[in-house]
């Protein structure tokens, strides 16, 4: 299933999307893909290749439904800047006024803007294999030296991100996956969107077996254990678009505010839960922000472009760089 429009955008770089996507299925790196293409706020390109299981009995679709991983850091950052919004938290207030467990030497210097933009010396970690679905897991993070001074250094933390997702818990008084439903996934339309699909959603969700099952399966992520602030969404290119809209829309869409103008501006500037890499893209400007999740997915928002791109690209190989940012390369070369 195909949806192309030209215009403002070259369908020949259309086709060269499809090639680069193809060759990576016919080498046996991909399983499938899917991208849409959006320019003011319009639908250029919309294609899926491959298919959606592992049998090949079954073409994928751009309807099919993905784990998209990291990308709920995003979302995460968006809800806790709900709350900043709101007065009940600032990005610097010190993660130790939440976890007793901070109030120790170099813990207690991170902010919850260093757990945000991954810089708060947290170690290196895993979420899936560090037992911190076990009580205690909070007091033997801080038995571990921090990598770095809070503020000084990047470095990946998905547990940075569970300790953001257990805040917005605390000071919401709702789980975490019911804030994100109640303030940003019904809001914004994100209909075919969840931590836990509906069993009629079934259909449509794409998987690479036995690696994505499994993950699935994990218990960590099904129990409520921890809050799935880092990863455990499922989407489709249609509901990650809407939510690239928004923020290119400064924090409105379909006529409904999710977050003010102010904070969303802050937001793609100082990349709260999104990486800035307009430089690394190449053919879009240097304002450009994203996010990508295991799996692989990843968004891109282009405002000066008024360009929003969603790529699903399930992988055979555990990961194929060159399916993400040369990807999102390619489309950014398309407009005219």
């Amino acid at each position: 299933m195909a949806e192309t429009r030209t215009g403002r955008y070259n369908s020949d770089v259309i086709h060269s999307i499809k090639m680069h996507l193809q060759t990576l299925i016919d080498q046996g790196r991909l399983q499938g893909a899917s991208f849409v293409v959006s320019l003011d706020g319009e639908v250029v390109a919309k294609e899926a290749l491959g298919s959606a299981d592992g049998a090949r009995t079954k073409p994928f679709s751009v309807n099919a439904i993905r784990p998209v991983q990291s990308i709920v850091k995003t979302i995460t950052a968006i809800a806790l800047l709900q709350l900043v919004e709101q007065g009940q938290i600032t990005l610097e207030d010190k993660a130790a006024i939440y976890f007793a467990e901070f109030e120790c030497e170099g813990f207690q210097d991170i902010t919850l803007h260093h757990l945000l933009t991954h810089r708060s010396g947290l170690q290196v970690d895993d979420i899936l294999s560090n037992n911190y679905e076990t009580p205690g897991w909070i007091e033997r993070l801080t038995e571990r030296s921090l990598s770095t001074e809070p503020g000084s250094e990047f470095s990946y933390s998905n547990v940075g991100f569970v300790l953001l997702g257990l805040i917005i818990a605390r000071v919401s008084g709702k789980s975490f996956e019911q804030f994100v439903e109640e303030r940003i996934l019904i809001p914004l339309g994100m209909t075919m969107t969840a931590f836990k699909l509906p069993l009629e959603h079934d259909p449509l969700v794409s998987l690479v077996f036995p690696r994505e099952a499994d993950w699935l399966d994990t218990p960590l992520f099904r129990s409520g254990a921890i809050p799935m602030a880092c990863g455990g969404l499922l989407s489709t290119l249609d509901d990650i678009l809407k939510m690239g809209e928004m923020l290119l829309n400064d924090g409105v869409f379909a006529g409904k505010r999710i977050l003010s103008e102010q904070l969303v501006r802050r937001m793609t500037a100082e990349g709260l839960g999104l990486f800035l890499d307009g430089e690394r893209i190449g053919t879009m400007s240097a304002r450009t922000f994203s996010h990508h999740g295991y799996g692989w997915s990843m968004f891109t928002v282009d405002p000066e472009q008024k360009l929003v791109a969603v790529v699903f690209v399930p992988g055979i190989e555990d990961f194929v760089a060159e399916a993400l940012h040369p990807t999102m390369t390619l489309i950014g070369s398309g407009v005219q």
